[in-house]
């Protein structure tokens, strides 16, 4: 076996416990034995240690390259995303990198689970002689080097960034599909279950606020590189039988399973963005799931079972190229975006360099992001929030929306790179008048010096007219200024008042009362303003 000789148990004749550990031995339940020896012939000493390799490499990323350890909730994770052929850090250490503690244990949780399924079939047994044969060679170097090639492979020709591990948890559920289908779809069962325990550990009271200003779910499923690394794996697993002269999994199985895997693990999550919105195709989806499984399906038996009359030669190939084909289509789209990115800081835009960053606030802006849609729908997306730019890499992202920004008020995000990374602070002050609009300013600290506005909104006029006049709240430097005007002249203007203090312009008294800003005439007193 695989895990090496033992040597045979050895009780002492006059020792009182040798009938208890006959007895033991003889009443243990066979399937138990089984399950030791099957494991034992698969893995070495019957653990999947390339499996457990892999996530105590994908933790080491997480808690010593993010700094995971320092800030657990929020790692370092610009620098480590694959944004472009022109950052090869993030495509080299994209698949090992994780977006925070939620990503990280999902997909901890299918790599043990699916990628334990995919070793065992892979297995350790020697084959033959040679290093590359030894069974300690295949546990702890081969099969994770594999896995980690793959996840190169596969975020490589995704379209646009990608991080994480997902596309190689996916490229073992393939393996595993092709081999034990129904077995996959329980071992889902079991992962769901493994994550719901291990975030429950993790954190035991979850509070998300019933407003989140945050983009939809489904706009941050993988689609495109999920399905590679499934396709990736199934072409391994078919290949692996093909090889071994192994028995395939019943067609029927197999549809069954590839279908139920596909609508469980959100491969119908087919999505584009408009100017203002995202359009998820819930009935595209379910056809694409179905599409996929039929394919999965006839490649496999294809290239396993041939084709009725068709030649075992012919029909093998014939399996095989309808598993190709479509990485190749991925793969050809995938380049030219990711060689050719072209990303840019917004036009007129105030940014603040950190350490080679760009960083800086904008509304109504392009998304670079989601380019290559508009240039498939003529819609193109814009977006507003926080931006770090580095055209020279292709970075560029939004890791805070506008929404967020307003409802929090104060943010931190971190840029950095191998060896260092620096906490950037972004501030909003507003002020949201009576009736009307929201003015707002937007500074940033890069932690080594003082604040710097980066973005001020238009003036915004509050809707009831005070004696006749207008109030007005107009940014200004650090501060906020307040306008009175009359038929369209400029009565006076003065800074906001502190709390419990007040300024006259003309006619009108404004008091500001805690975070409200009140105007008064003689017995009128009028809510104007509101500071956010």
């Amino acid at each position: 076996m695989s895990g090496g000789s033992h040597p045979p148990d050895v009780v002492d004749r006059d020792d009182p416990t040798e009938p208890a550990l006959r007895t033991a031995s003889a009443t243990r339940p066979p399937a138990l034995s089984h399950l030791r020896n099957r494991l034992q012939s698969r893995f070495v000493l019957g653990v999947p240690w390339g499996t457990i390799a892999l996530c105590c490499l994908i933790g080491t990323v997480y808690l010593v390259v993010q700094d995971g350890l320092g800030a657990w909730g929020e790692p370092l994770t610009i620098p480590f995303t694959s944004w472009s052929y022109r950052h090869p850090l993030g495509v080299l250490l994209g698949p090992v990198a994780h977006q925070g503690p939620d990503h990280l244990l999902a997909n901890l949780t299918g790599t043990l689970v699916f990628g334990s399924v995919a070793e065992y079939v892979y297995g350790h047994g020697s084959t033959g002689g040679g290093l590359r044969n030894a069974p300690a060679v295949r546990a702890f170097v081969i099969f994770p080097g594999v896995a980690l090639l793959a996840g190169v492979v596969s975020i490589a020709f995704s379209w646009g960034p990608s991080i994480g591990f997902s596309d190689v948890v996916y490229a073992f559920a393939g393996v595993a599909l092709v081999r034990y289908p129904l077995g996959t779809v329980v071992a889902i069962s079991v992962g769901d279950a493994l994550s719901v325990v291990l975030r429950a550990i993790e954190e035991p009271l979850f509070v998300v606020s019933r407003t989140p200003a945050s983009d939809p779910w489904f706009v941050d499923t993988a689609l495109q590189s999920h399905t590679f690394g499934l396709l990736l794996g199934i072409t391994a697993g078919v290949a692996l039988l093909v090889v071994r002269d192994a028995d395939p999994p019943s067609a029927f199985r197999l549809w069954v399973a590839a279908a139920l895997f596909g609508s469980v693990q959100s491969l119908w999550v087919v999505w584009w963005p408009r100017e203002t919105a995202y359009v998820l195709a819930r009935g595209a989806g379910v056809l694409l799931v179905g599409c996929l499984a039929t394919l999965i399906t006839t490649a496999t038996v294809a290239a396993t079972s041939g084709l009725g009359s068709v030649s075992d030669g012919r029909a093998r190939r014939i399996g095989f190229a309808l598993l190709v084909v479509p990485l190749v289509v991925m793969a050809a789209v995938a380049v030219p975006i990711n060689a050719a990115t072209d990303v840019r800081e917004p036009p007129e835009a105030r940014t603040v360099d950190v350490g080679g960053y760009a960083v800086t606030y904008a509304e109504d802006v392009p998304n670079e992001r989601l380019a290559p849609f508009a240039a498939v729908t003529g819609e193109p997306a814009t977006t507003s929030g926080v931006l770090v730019v580095d055209p020279d890499r292709g970075i560029w992202t939004r890791p805070v929306s506008a929404g967020r920004l307003e409802s929090d008020g104060t943010e931190s995000i971190r840029v950095g790179g191998l060896g260092w990374d620096r906490t950037v602070f972004v501030v909003r002050r507003g002020w949201r008048t009576t009736g009307g609009n929201t003015t707002f300013q937007v500074w940033i600290n890069p932690n080594h010096g003082g604040f710097n506005r980066v973005y001020a909104s238009p003036p915004a006029q509050a809707a009831p007219v005070v004696a006749g006049h207008n109030v007005t709240v107009v940014p200004s430097g650090i501060r906020f200024r307040v306008r009175v005007t009359r038929a369209n002249g400029t009565v006076g203007t003065a800074p906001i008042p502190e709390r419990g203090e007040n300024v006259t312009l003309g006619p009108v008294e404004l008091r500001r009362d805690r975070d409200r800003l009140i105007a008064v005439t003689d017995d009128t007193r009028v809510p104007v303003a509101t500071r956010q």
